[in-house]
């Protein structure tokens, strides 16, 4: 089940934020919200639910080792243990046959093939911070499993973020009110999330799919790969940023205020800049319980070197078990150390858009290799991006053809993903506040109306 389909949208969600608005006590919500979300990862993963039930339990014992240990080293031991399960069944499911076959394939031994669940890399991290916050902090152990339980499985974010920190929503778990006007607020903020990705998210990919084809057909040209790249980097923008906004919406309904997730990435002047605005969970994450443990940039350059390169080996491989995710996260660590001890100096002087135009072209580079899992057509399609290869043309009358039979909604995507209401005044949005009910009800029955015409298109990061 997704949050742009019907059944959701039509059924499932009002019934539980119905049930949710007549229980009275927060362990009746509790309640509610738990047997949501265990009915909505069943829906989608009617096996491996009862994976994420046990993952959960065993990692609430070892936190409760960790909560009553007398001493530093059994602390230790039963943290490695909250998280070594979990990493144990991530790495297996998600990277045993890329890191283990090739090895294992020169002695006839094959690995078998276990289909990857939805979310499993989200509640992953997820059960490891409530792990280290105790470890870190003794009055966060949570005595119920259950409660514990509805953080990892809670289901607007289970199976594609935000990453939530068990420290930040802790005290919503037992302390929280769901009021008419956090409601709206949620549901604003849930239609919008809507609207990227049914009306904006799922054109673009289209369009996407409509270039690559047509470049299949009568080749590659140099437009036609930047207009690709220009494409899929809006795709992946509105369908996660989207699927974050709809998550924020929904923890807000029932009382939960999540962290953002994105923050307007393509108006960055610095590849340290837009990974400090896309993804924000993920970097948080990383940040807190990677860098800054390995001792960040405390310990000298060399060092401060050595744990980005780790990171970013880490957040290209947490994206996909390909050899395009670990070139994707190599290519970030290289621009970053580039950005922070070689080019700094000169960064500093040159004018803002100078800077904004090369971090989204550097941006768009990344996004390249991160489409393409098959290495020949990143190969050819990074080739293309710059005329190497021969003769490659500028364009082709056919891809024109493509541009303008799809140049309408790629167009709005561009402008809506900059913050368009800070060209504004305050005056001036107060003034058109009362339209914007009326408009996201529009957004809301255009959205329904696509999704009765659109074929199933599940969201990018579920394969994470």
């Amino acid at each position: 089940m997704v949050f742009s389909s019907l059944t959701y949208l039509l059924l499932f969600m009002p019934i539980v934020v119905g049930f949710t608005f007549v229980s009275k006590r927060v362990s009746w919500k509790n309640t509610v919200l738990l047997i949501a979300s265990i009915l909505f990862y069943g829906w989608g993963e009617p096996l491996w639910v009862y994976a994420l039930i046990g993952l959960t339990f065993l990692v609430w014992l070892c936190a409760a080792g960790v909560h009553n240990a007398q001493s530093t080293f059994w602390k230790k031991v039963c943290l490695a243990l909250a998280i070594v399960l979990p990493m144990g069944v991530l790495v297996y499911v998600k990277y045993a046959g890329f890191l283990l076959s090739p090895l294992l394939g020169l002695f006839g031994i094959t690995i078998p093939q276990v289909r990857m669940p939805l979310g499993i890399s989200f509640f992953t991290f997820q059960i490891i911070t409530y792990a280290v916050d105790v470890y870190r902090d003794d009055q966060l152990y949570q005595k119920s499993p259950l409660k514990l339980l509805l953080y990892v499985s809670c289901f607007p974010q289970l199976v594609a973020g935000p990453i939530v920190c068990y420290k930040d929503i802790s005290e919503e778990i037992d302390n929280r009110t769901t009021t008419l006007d956090d409601f709206v607020a949620g549901m604003k903020r849930f239609i919008c999330g809507l609207g990227k990705k049914v009306l904006l998210a799922n054109v673009c990919g289209q369009v996407v799919e409509a270039v690559i084809a047509n470049q299949s057909m009568y080749g590659m040209s140099v437009a036609g790969s930047w207009y690709m790249a220009i494409l899929y980097s809006l795709q992946i923008y509105f369908d996660f940023s989207g699927y974050s906004d709809m998550a924020i919406g929904l923890g807000r309904i029932f009382g939960f205020h999540y962290a953002e997730n994105f923050n307007y990435p393509y108006m960055s002047t610095g590849i340290s800049e837009f990974w400090r605005r896309w993804h924000i969970s993920l970097g948080t994450f990383f940040r807190e319980y990677v860098y800054i443990p390995l001792g960040g940039n405390r310990k000298g350059t060399l060092r401060q070197i050595f744990n980005l390169l780790v990171v970013w080996s880490l957040t290209g491989l947490w994206h996909g078990a390909n050899l395009n995710f670990v070139l994707w996260g190599l290519y970030y660590f290289v621009l970053i150390v580039l950005e922070r001890f070689v080019f700094h100096r000169i960064l500093k002087v040159l004018p803002g858009f100078v800077k904004g135009i090369l971090t989204y072209g550097l941006v768009l580079i990344g996004w390249v290799i991160f489409y393409f899992t098959d290495s020949a057509q990143m190969s050819c399609y990074l080739a293309a991006l710059f005329g190497i290869g021969g003769s490659v043309p500028f364009h082709t009358q056919e891809l024109w053809m493509v541009v303008r039979q799809y140049s309408f909604l790629p167009v709005i995507a561009m402008v809506a993903a900059f913050p368009l209401k800070n060209l504004f005044s305050s005056t001036m949005q107060k003034c058109w506040k009362p339209l914007g009910t009326l408009w996201l009800l529009m957004v809301f029955v255009l959205s329904l109306v696509m999704i009765v015409g659109q074929s199933y298109n599940p969201f990018i990061y579920f394969r994470f």
